[in-house]
C-alpha cells in the first residue's frame, strides 16, 4: 500500500494498493532487430511485469477512485550480439 498526500487544502490521502506483482525475465535469440541486416540474430532480454488488482482509494477507503484493474507490461532490450 502506498499512501500519497492529496492537495494541501484536502484532508484525506490517496491510497494506492499495488495488489499482486509478478516480474519474470528471460533471454532469447531474435532476428530482425537491425534494418541494415534483418537476418542477423541478436540476444534480447525480455521482462514481463504483471500486476493484478491495483486499486486507488481516497481517505481510508471512504471513496473508491478506480475499480480494481490489471496492468501487463512487456519490456524488451537488446542484450548482445553473437
Amino acid at each position: 500500500m502506498v499512501v500519497l498526500k492529496d492537495r494541501p487544502f484536502l484532508q484525506g490521502d490517496v491510497e494506492l494498493d499495488l495488489g499482486h506483482i509478478s516480474i519474470t525475465n528471460h533471454t532469447f535469440e531474435k532476428a530482425g532487430r537491425f534494418k541494415s541486416d534483418p537476418t542477423r540474430e541478436v540476444f534480447v532480454n525480455v521482462m514481463d511485469i504483471d500486476v493484478k488488482q491495483v486499486k486507488i482509494d481516497y481517505n481510508q477507503k471512504q471513496c473508491q477512485i478506480t475499480p480494481p484493474f490489471d496492468i501487463k507490461v512487456q519490456y524488451e532490450a537488446l542484450n548482445y550480439t553473437p
